[in-house]
């Protein structure tokens, strides 16, 4: 199960104890609930995803929309918010963690951004900068 290699939770050293029952919370939840279910969406999602805190807020306002989808009295009009949920919310939220995570995936391990293996030095964003013709030009 994917996960395992990677144990620290960046939501812990934000703010104490109730960040860092928020982050334990959040982890059961990614391990009991997110992985077994969801399929092929999580396996997008790398195994050193607490290190990514864009994948930390996702992953804190999946489990708080799926707890309150999945936990509460069940009407026509909640099982209709949980197809919506599943078909934009969750699918968009997946493919934004599986962007954030991919050079990570691809190269077998965390990476912090610019510590990529690539034998190419990064460009700088002067690089990129637009050209701007001189005054008469």
């Amino acid at each position: 199960m994917p996960g395992g290699g990677d144990s620290g939770d960046a939501g812990g050293a934000r703010g104490g104890a109730v960040a860092g029952s928020a982050g334990a919370g959040r982890a059961d939840w990614v391990q009991n609930v997110y992985w077994p279910v969801y399929g092929y969406l999580a396996d997008l999602l790398a195994p050193c995803w607490r290190r990514h805190p864009l994948c930390l807020a996702y992953l804190d306002v999946l489990h708080e929309a799926w707890c309150l989808l999945h936990l509460n009295q069940r009407d026509p009009k909640m099982v209709f918010a949980q197809l919506d949920w599943m078909t934009r919310s969750l699918l968009q939220a997946a493919e934004v963690m599986a962007n954030e995570t991919k050079r990570c995936r691809d190269l077998g391990g965390h990476r912090e951004p610019g510590q990529d293996a690539s034998p190419f030095p990064a460009a700088t964003r002067a690089e990129f900068a637009p050209v701007r013709p001189g005054p008469g030009s």
